[in-house]
């Protein structure tokens, strides 16, 4: 939603609504959640407190114009951990600007002009005179909101609030192994990091299992999906996978071209593996849940470059790129992932 019909949208759904509460809807908007994270032992302690006294139901997300409110009330009945919680909640990250801010009220003084909200043009401003000569702090809900609507909820960025139904989804499913694939610099590490952050579980990365030089023929390499050393991750990962015993598997460098050690995969109830080529069709169905990520071909060339350096961009358009895609066509990876994530795009739920 745009500006206006956020709102717009919440002046609807909560007609009690106060112009202290709107103001605090656009400084949530604008400057997300970063400000109540100064000092995490007392903002964790404060969530699960909130968390465990919750009894609102409401929707799980709500739009706020560049973040997104997490109701606890609906958190809780979906099932999302207190891990999960904090992670989403934590990940917040400084951003937003006075004009910014300025922007989002000038919007909303045209919508009080336009008799457009559950309060006078006149009563606005005199709440933003009050909240300007303050130099515009956190402000709290008013106090009508807070008896007619007990709001409890974090303010989360719309990056987190992407991977909301894929935390209900592990929630409600409870899967022993999550297979995250996708498209070279689409996010899958990030999505992999936090997953692991959130449900303790270590990660088998597809980048260790780069083809061999050995096994580089053309053949091979004309093959869809060829371009993973299978065999050896059907040898060494998938085993361990199904037991859920500790086990180790070698990793392949390719700055070096040759093994460079082991990976410990310790014992844990879920296991992630993550990386292009991880719901390879030659593993069988071995992961219980399947992510594909994926974003625009711009905004991931961006970050190759920024990760690899500018100078490993054309191998990536004229070799890897290609070769990822032929495979995902050939097995259709994107279409048959339980679930899909889009990095670049603004989330709607």
């Amino acid at each position: 939603m745009d500006l206006r019909e956020v709102f717009l949208s919440h002046a609807a759904k909560y007609p009690a609504v106060q112009p202290e509460d709107m103001l605090k809807l656009c400084y949530q908007g604008e400057f997300g959640a970063g400000h109540l994270l100064q000092d995490t032992a007392a903002a964790r302690q404060y969530l699960m407190e909130e968390y465990a006294a919750a009894s609102e139901p409401g929707v799980l997300l709500e739009d706020v114009g560049g973040a997104f409110r997490l109701h606890l009330g609906a958190a809780r009945r979906a099932g999302l951990s207190e891990d999960a919680l904090w992670a989403l909640f934590s990940a917040a990250r400084p951003r937003g600007c006075e004009a910014g801010l300025l922007v989002r009220m000038d919007i909303l003084r045209g919508l009080a002009a336009a008799e457009e909200l559950p309060f006078t043009a006149e009563a606005l401003r005199a709440a933003e005179a009050r909240w300007k000569a303050a130099d515009y702090p956190p402000m709290r809900h008013s106090a009508a909101f807070r008896t007619e609507y007990r709001p409890a909820y974090r303010v989360i960025d719309a990056e987190e609030a992407r991977l909301v139904p894929l935390l209900c989804r592990i929630a409600a499913d409870k899967p022993r192994v999550i297979a995250v694939d996708g498209r070279c610099g689409s996010g899958k590490t990030t999505v992999a990091r936090l997953l692991s952050e959130i449900l303790h579980a270590p990660v088998v990365h597809m980048d260790d299992f780069f083809l061999p030089p050995a096994l580089r023929t053309a053949e091979r390499l004309g093959e869809a999906g060829g371009n993973v050393h299978y065999e050896r991750f059907a040898a060494e990962v998938l085993p361990g996978l199904s037991s859920g015993k500790a086990f180790s598997y070698r990793v392949f460098s390719c700055s070096r071209m040759d093994y460079d050690g082991a990976r410990e995969i310790p014992a844990a109830p879920v296991r992630i593996v993550e990386g292009s080529y991880s719901s390879h069709p030659k593993f069988g169905r071995y992961a219980d849940l399947t992510v594909f990520v994926t974003a625009g071909e711009e905004t991931r060339l961006a970050r190759i470059a920024a990760r690899d350096g500018e100078k490993y961009l054309p191998a990536f358009r004229e070799k890897w790129i290609p070769m990822e895609e032929t495979a995902f066509a050939a097995f259709a990876t994107e279409s048959e992932a339980d679930v899909r994530i889009v990095t670049d795009e603004y989330p709607e739920f």
